[in-house]
């Protein structure tokens, strides 16, 4: 299967918004090295528009950069700051979820038509991680819902590779462990059969000998 590839849909909006800060730190900048010659007092007004400019387009950048990129080993997402990736195999479950905006709280999961949508990744270990896009994000995406659906989709049609890593792992041990057991067995038999050709262990005729004699006194 091709290859698809998500982008945030406000990613123009942010990356103007980044630009826009750049210009703000660039001008801050500036000014602080112009300053001392201008006036000692104007160092510390310049340069705290510039730091916040560098801060706000540290974020915008990074936030435009997110993307979800779909393959036929598996599903990768992230910024500049952070990556998730996994294989179709370890994934158990792809959900929206809804998570509550708020500049003086944490994020916190909300029902559905509430705060925004976002899409969540489910692994088979129990861990789970939030794609960077496509995602609502400073106003909704008009086609999350069917962008949802498509990776969905996506994952249900692609078939299991017989190449993939973990199911190989899995084999590869599998048959470490088959073969020691199988090489200790034939070592336990090879000692058996030293030892009684050696006279240290009775033969088999000689132990079925010994039971019967032993089933005989018994009776």
């Amino acid at each position: 299967m091709e290859s698809i590839e998500y982008r945030l849909s406000q990613r123009r909006q942010f990356l103007r918004r980044g630009w826009i800060a750049t210009v703000v730190f660039l001008i801050g900048v500036a000014g602080v090295a112009v300053a001392p010659d201008v006036s000692g007092n104007a160092t510390g007004f310049l340069a705290i528009p510039g730091l916040a400019g560098l801060g706000v387009a540290i974020i915008s950048f990074n936030v435009a950069h997110g993307r979800t990129v779909l393959s036929h080993r598996g599903i990768r997402t992230g910024t500049f700051f952070s990556h998730h990736s996994c294989h179709w195999s370890e994934v158990a479950e792809i959900e929206s979820v809804n998570f509550s905006v708020s500049r003086y709280s944490l994020p916190t999961e909300v029902p559905e038509g509430h705060g925004q949508a976002r899409i969540r990744v489910r692994r088979s270990s129990g861990k789970s991680f939030k794609l960077a896009a496509p995602r609502d994000l400073n106003g909704p995406d008009p086609q999350l819902k069917a962008k949802f659906q498509e990776i969905r989709d996506y994952r249900a049609n692609t078939p299991a590779l017989p190449g993939d890593v973990s199911a190989v792992l899995v084999r590869f041990f599998a048959g470490l462990v088959a073969a020691a057991e199988g090489y200790r067995t034939l070592s336990a038999g090879k000692v058996e059969e030293k030892r009684a050709a050696a006279g240290l262990l009775p033969t088999t005729g000689t132990r079925m000998n010994l039971a019967d004699a032993g089933a005989s006194a018994a009776a």
